[in-house]
């Protein structure tokens, strides 16, 4: 009975096994070689580099192969594409293959790019009428035209993989083998290559086999993983199921854990340990004081991978200095949580103690005057839709602890969405210790001023940054502390001319104060945002009048 289902599938993999034979000696000669087969002393020791894998890949299906280093997945790859033979079971291929697994194999050094394509191009199996007529695409992707009478010896192995690529792949094949193609060359070219591969699976007629170490690229490009690990196939299911298990094993979560919570912010206990820490807070700011962005810890995906800024205390050469550790030159010797036990990663909030071990890049250990470090960690933000690495989470928690924003039902707070009349009134009215719901508030903004002089204000439903610089303005009025700047501080504004001739001077004094302008642009007729109202807010007010902060200091 003839096999139906068969035709369906472009590649069946039945029961294959990869043996290779590894002799027990070195010999250095044919003659050494010859004398011990005759004397029956030459003796291999067996080594399995695939047992027993079986799978099938439907026509048109996109399947990612993941696994360790040494773990078969590219001898799998290479038996598929018939460069080796199964030393057991069998491989079924239906239609021309591209093999993508060594790029610019089978190059001749000595001759040119152009050369270089024919020879190339011949071992895959194209003929010169077809390199002819397709000689143009290749330059142009490989975007090498300058270059194509050079000698390859003297072409970088970027400029290589480019020429290889846009050869294996001038034409749609009907099955595409990709092994860490997409990790050569540079960004650009790399991001080329997944576009020319993405066009091929959506045209539904090319079934992919994709290798790659990188999980997020494999779940991005792929509907289907097998894993194969040490030779043996471990799982074989939907991408994002199969990625997740292949990650787990680098990520063993602690017993206890139930939920892993990411931290991204480190709060020191003695926040003069942490460079450019807040002296009340410990909390670290998004850059050092010297402008460069600080490291935070990330305990999420293992061991540490950084304790940002820390100082140590160490001896060399008889003197003591002090040195901000770089992951590179120290070792965790041991992450322990606050009971003691050893930890492989932080879980949740508490105090930790880390042990370091600190030696220079030549390996050569430091005296430290102190090789621990204890530190508490606490989750950052109160708003579930505030990503702690934008530029405005800092001003978002900061006005959180200093009561101008409140509690919200929903723990959201909206940061990209136009900050209203109402709302932006009772921000200004709980920084001046008055009312905070919004009637109340819009009451107190007339009666003090706040809204004095702003035109449209009743009618409009957004706020444009010179209302509210405006309104700013007013509120230092009220507390008698405005002064007014000279028109020559929009000098380095670079849309300055943009400005209504009702809100130049309030401008002016918003950005003489450092309350706003920072980036030399104002876009002063611009929607502001909620996060933008609250990070002016901060600048122009970092402390609450009556003192108090929910982090140090809380309201009884």
């Amino acid at each position: 009975m003839a096999n139906t289902e068969a035709p369906e599938y472009a590649i069946e993999v039945d029961n294959v096994s990869m043996i290779f034979n590894i002799a027990n000696e070195q010999l250095n000669n044919l003659k050494e070689y010859f004398i011990k087969i005759m004397r029956h002393e030459l003796f291999f020791k067996e080594f399995r580099a695939l047992n027993d894998v079986s799978f099938k890949v439907r026509r048109g299906e996109v399947v990612g192969l993941v696994g360790t280093n040494g773990s078969g997945k590219s001898t799998m790859l290479k038996c598929i594409a018939g460069v080796l033979e199964p030393s057991e079971g069998s491989v079924t291929v239906r239609g021309n293959i591209a093999p993508l697994i060594e790029l610019g194999a089978g190059f001749d050094a000595e001759l040119t790019a152009r050369e270089n394509i024919y020879l190339n191009g011949a071992l895959l199996g194209y003929t010169r009428e077809f390199i002819d007529e397709h000689l143009q695409d290749i330059i142009d992707f490989a975007e090498l035209e300058n270059f194509m009478d050079m000698p390859l010896k003297n072409y970088s192995s970027g400029m290589v993989a480019r020429i290889a690529f846009a050869i294996a792949t001038v034409t749609e094949p009907d099955v595409l083998i990709v092994d860490e193609t997409l990790s050569v060359g540079d960004v650009f070219f790399q991001q080329k290559c997944e576009d020319r591969i993405k066009r091929f699976i959506e045209s539904g007629n090319v079934t992919v086999l994709f290798v790659s170490h990188s999980m997020a690229q494999v779940a991005r490009i792929c509907e289907r993983v097998i894993w194969i690990e040490k030779g043996v196939q471990r799982m074989d299911g939907p991408a994002k199921e199969v990625c997740e298990a292949y990650r787990a094993q680098f990520e063993p979560v602690p017993a206890q854990a139930v939920e892993k919570v990411t931290i991204e912010r480190l709060v020191a206990d003695t926040a003069d340990a942490l460079v450019g820490a807040n002296a009340r807070t410990g909390l670290i700011p998004e850059a050092a004081p010297s402008g460069a962005p600080n490291r935070f810890y990330l305990a999420y995906t293992g061991m540490p991978q950084g304790i940002p800024g820390v100082r140590y205390q160490v001896k060399k050469a008889g003197a003591y200095f002090y040195v901000t550790l770089d992951p590179s030159l120290y070792q965790v010797v041991s992450l322990k949580d606050q009971e003691g036990r050893i930890v492989r990663e932080v879980i949740d909030e508490g105090t930790y103690t880390v042990e370091i071990d600190l030696a220079d890049h030549a390996r050569h250990r430091y005296d430290l005057a102190c090789t621990t470090y204890e530190f508490t960690v606490k989750r950052f933000g109160h708003y579930a839709d505030v990503n702690s690495a934008a530029w405005y989470s800092v001003s978002v928690e900061r006005a959180y602890n200093l009561y101008y924003l409140d509690e919200a039902e929903n723990n959201l707070f909206f940061p990209e969405s136009p900050i209203t009349p109402g709302d932006a009134v009772c921000l200004i009215s709980r920084m001046a210790g008055g009312p905070g719901e919004k009637d109340e508030a819009l009451a107190w903004a007339r009666e003090a001023g706040i809204v004095d002089g702003l035109p449209g204000f009743d009618a409009a439903d957004t706020v444009s940054r010179e209302q509210y610089a405006h309104m700013l303005a007013n509120l230092a009025r009220a507390k008698g502390e405005y002064a007014e700047a000279s028109l020559e501080a929009l000098s380095d504004i670079s849309d300055a001319d943009g400005i209504s001739d009702w809100a130049l001077a309030d401008v002016a004094w918003a950005v003489a104060n450092r309350v706003m302008g920072r980036g030399g642009f104002v876009n002063s007729a611009g929607t502001l945002t909620r996060a933008e109202a609250v990070a002016l807010a901060v600048n122009y007010q970092p402390e609450s009048l009556d003192g108090h902060d929910r982090v140090v200091n809380p309201r009884p």
